[in-house]
């Protein structure tokens, strides 16, 4: 659910690897992200935060020049051995189970701009199909690697099969700013209500004034 507006890419020729382990033997995990470029590893995290975070490396790289031609082979064999994750994708998809097989799609462009957090399901325009509201955003990261905020509420109308359709903000009236981390659709008395929970921010609520795709 990360989406594609970031610097990270990934795909199964050229994944993108945590590597993590309590390195240090102080009690906390210490993970290490690695990206892949030309059929070798790269550490993504920059000298300074990689020292800071295992101190007993700063004497195998002395000097920046040293450490931007290290590739992660040379970090790992400086280290107890390492658990590992993979990410071959950062597409938000929608895994649909069917029987005992997991069929996955990639989601509508729209979908993509930033990391996912709160999802709804719900029919939004009362035609009998489910249809999917998708917010998120995530404005701390570090400095490499930027705010990644440009989802302001994402309403996806079913078409039928497993295909969906984002629809203009413009038609939904949604317009939310912030890093969302829930969202509910709410009806009461007939009328339905969306509320979103902002992360450092107020509660906004969306009232749904017809039975089509807008709210106020």
């Amino acid at each position: 659910n990360y989406g594609l507006n970031s610097p990270y890419r990934a795909d199964p020729e050229q994944p993108i690897i945590l590597y993590y382990e309590d390195f240090d033997q102080n009690g906390a995990i210490d993970p290490i992200l690695a990206v892949s470029e030309n059929g070798k590893q790269y550490p993504y995290v920059a000298r300074d935060d990689l020292i800071q975070q295992l101190p007993m490396l700063k004497k195998n790289f002395t000097s920046y020049l040293n450490y931007a031609q290290t590739d992660m082979s040379q970090i790992l064999s400086r280290l107890p051995e390492a658990k590992t994750d993979t990410i071959e994708t950062l597409h938000s998809v929608l895994l649909d189970l069917d029987g005992q097989s997991l069929n996955e799609w990639k989601m509508p462009a729209e979908v993509q701009s930033a990391p996912i957090y709160a999802i709804e399901s719900f029919d939004f325009d009362f035609d009998g199909d489910q249809d999917i509201l998708m917010a998120g955003n995530n404005s701390y990261n570090r400095v490499k690697t930027g705010e990644i905020d440009a989802n302001y509420g994402v309403l996806l109308e079913n078409q039928g099969d497993l295909t969906f359709k984002a629809v203009s903000p413009m038609r939904t009236g949604i317009n939310i700013r912030g890093d969302v981390r829930s969202l509910n659709y709410l009806p009461i008395l007939g009328r339905g209500y969306l509320i979103f929970g902002i992360n450092n921010g107020q509660i906004k609520c969306f009232e749904q004034e017809r039975k089509d795709q807008v709210y106020n």
